[in-house]
């Protein structure tokens, strides 16, 4: 296990390496500069961190922790303090993200390292696994190269459902957003499967108007329509002992739907304008990024064809369900595309993958594959890959922008607030439930508001390019009134603003150590002018 210990003073610094080191660990050292500019590459190798909460004058242990969380989301973090009061050293600890803390030079200071690390070690070993397992995954690939990347529980589950499927001739059904990898999800299955040696074809039934997908799907004879001048052979006669993949399943016509139904049930298939039924085997995966339950409710799905493709159902987290992949797949990426492009850049700055950790990814993993080659290209000779080449501040919603105004998203909500419901999570956060209404209410409005100002403010600071210039720019209360209402004026927006903040400040009081809303309100002076 690698562990970097990170400390502005020499001596204690050479002292915590003997302690590590003497433990069995390997060990790297540094002080808080050089640990605020370490690279992704180096941070991804680490598997824990001490760091002395009291470094520098301009550099604490807090922004350490932060910056070293960012580039390696699975790192284990050790707070070393010189506190002697706990709740201020707690307190330290959760909001840097740190995993816990020992107090410096204490007697035990020794032993509590011991049993941290160990700790460490057993996330870490429970890492090193989940790699192992999935390098010999896809190295029992037969037919082609299987692109997975992720350690996170949810996509380590979904594979794990995906060699469970493949092992057993079973209908598959893939379900989630665009974009999250279900390409790579059938050729895992079609790989690990006793047809890999068979053809694999792919189609995406939204690509075909209603009458050229049944041809295309099922085959025609000639003169069942006009232009059918001969005979032709559908995809699932062409991939006969083999594997088909139908993407977005969710938009067949209710024929075409029929005609699937019959090759589920029966494995015959008719070509169009024929009468004649012919036998295929054929092993069937379907996808789609829609609510099949909803289109059945609707009528546009059947429901009986949607029982017949249900039968093993995966479900692909979004990216942002999985972000602490990001850095894992961004730095895949890099290494595609700069192995093509002549090797550099050879890292991503700090703040460049804090902003693809804080970016919602709403084409997921696709998106982020394509804003990485973007990226490659624009830092081609450079050593590190910086914030402006990903363009990732041109989405102004509950992303990278709401991050640069100061918002924290769902992530220090209690249970009860992430499910919509403000008076339980007042219960479990200890509040007033009476108040957790209008709390709440508050919450939702500025947060509301304050995506419309990042939204204006983004489209105000379009071509500027210093951060001086943008800094300059103010976004007053008149252009968010015509935004939020155009019946609204300056003055109705600011007494609005006024009368929640006042709320708000209430809820911090109630929950200090939970909320940053403090903080959010703080960061309306930079953006908005009242």
């Amino acid at each position: 296990m690698k562990v970097l210990c990170v400390d502005n003073e020499p001596v204690e610094l050479r002292k915590m390496e003997t302690k590590v080191s003497d433990l069995g660990y390997q060990v790297m050292t540094c002080n808080g500069a050089e640990a605020l500019a370490i690279d992704s590459t180096k941070a991804l190798e680490l598997d824990a961190a001490v760091v002395d909460q009291n470094l520098e004058s301009d550099i604490t242990g807090e922004q350490v922790g932060s910056a070293l969380r960012a580039l390696n989301p699975r790192i284990y973090l050790i707070m070393l303090t010189a506190y002697s009061s706990v709740e201020r050293a707690m307190e330290a600890v959760r909001n840097a993200g740190f995993d816990d803390y020992i107090a410096k030079n204490s007697p035990g200071e020794t032993a509590l390292l011991r049993k941290e690390l160990v700790t460490a070690e057993k996330e870490s070993g429970y890492r090193r696994t989940n790699e192992t397992v999935l390098k010999l995954l896809i190295n029992k690939s037969q037919a082609a190269r299987v692109n997975l990347v992720g350690e996170h529980a949810l996509f380590l589950e979904a594979v794990r459902l995906a060699i469970a499927a493949a092992e057993n001739e079973i209908t598959v059904l893939l379900l989630g957003e665009s974009g999250t990898g279900k390409e790579e999800f059938v050729t895992l299955i079609h790989n690990f499967s006793s047809r890999s040696e068979k053809t694999i074809l792919r189609v995406n039934c939204a690509g075909f108007p209603e009458t050229l997908l049944e041809s295309e799907l099922f085959g025609h004879e000639r003169g069942s329509f006009t232009g059918a001048t001969g005979q032709r052979i559908g995809k699932f006669e062409q991939c006969d002992l083999g594997t088909i993949f139908l993407d977005e399943i969710g938009s067949m016509s209710m024929s075409a739907q029929q005609r699937l139904l019959r090759v589920v049930k029966l494995k015959t298939i008719e070509r169009v304008g024929g009468n004649k039924p012919i036998q295929i085997d054929v092993r069937i995966i379907a996808a789609t990024n829609e609510n099949l339950e909803d289109s059945i409710a609707k009528k546009t799905f059947r429901e009986d064809l949607f029982h017949r493709l249900n039968v093993f159902p995966i479900k692909l987290p979004a990216l942002r369900e999985r972000a602490s992949d990001i850095p894992l797949l961004a730095d895949r990426f890099r290494e595609e595309f700069t192995a093509m492009k002549g090797g550099k850049p050879r890292a991503f700055a700090h703040q460049a993958m804090r902003a693809l950790c804080e970016y919602p990814w709403p084409g997921n993993v696709r998106e982020l594959r394509n804003k990485i080659e973007r990226a490659t290209i624009l830092a081609k000779g450079k050593d590190k890959i910086a914030t402006n080449h990903l363009d990732l501040q041109t989405v102004a919603v509950g992303g990278a922008a709401a991050k640069m105004a100061g918002f924290s998203g769902t992530a220090n909500r209690s249970a009860g607030d992430q499910q919509g419901n403000p008076e339980a999570g007042a219960g479990q956060r200890g509040l007033n439930p009476k108040t957790a209404g209008r709390n709440a209410s508050a919450q939702a409005m500025l947060e509301e508001w304050n995506l419309k100002v990042c939204e204006i403010w983004t489209q105000k600071t379009h071509g500027m390019t210093t951060v001086e210039e943008k800094e300059k720019v103010k976004v007053t209360t008149d252009e968010l009134g015509k935004v939020l209402n155009p019946k609204r004026t300056g003055a109705a927006v600011r007494q609005a603003f006024d009368r929640y903040s006042r709320e708000m400040r209430n809820l911090v009081k109630d929950d200090p150590q939970k909320f940053t809303n403090l903080r959010r309100l703080r960061s309306w002076n930079t953006w908005f002018a009242r």
